[in-house]
């Protein structure tokens, strides 16, 4: 019988996810130790959103596609909250 138990919990604070099966949680370990290898070959972080680059020129295109997207979405909803 299903008692809904997830005995197996991740141990990383900010996290705090648990899992009925072992093997779920250590891929879940797995994918944390992918995300930390991922940020350490990428030390430029968006400023916005949080999202780490390789080179400052990758970190500079996508801060402006972020401004001009959060920009556009501003227009949009004033647009629509205008002519409603």
């Amino acid at each position: 019988m299903l008692t809904g138990e997830r005995p197996y919990r991740c141990h990383l604070a900010e996290c705090g996810r648990a899992f009925i099966q072992l093997s779920n949680l250590q891929q879940h370990l797995r994918n944390h130790d992918a995300q930390v290898e991922r940020a350490k070959n990428r030390p430029f972080h968006c400023s916005i959103c949080g999202k780490g680059f390789a080179t400052e020129s990758s970190l500079r295109t996508h801060t402006t596609k972020v401004r001009f997207y959060n920009i556009f979405h501003y227009l949009i909803i004033t647009i629509l909250l205008i002519y409603r």
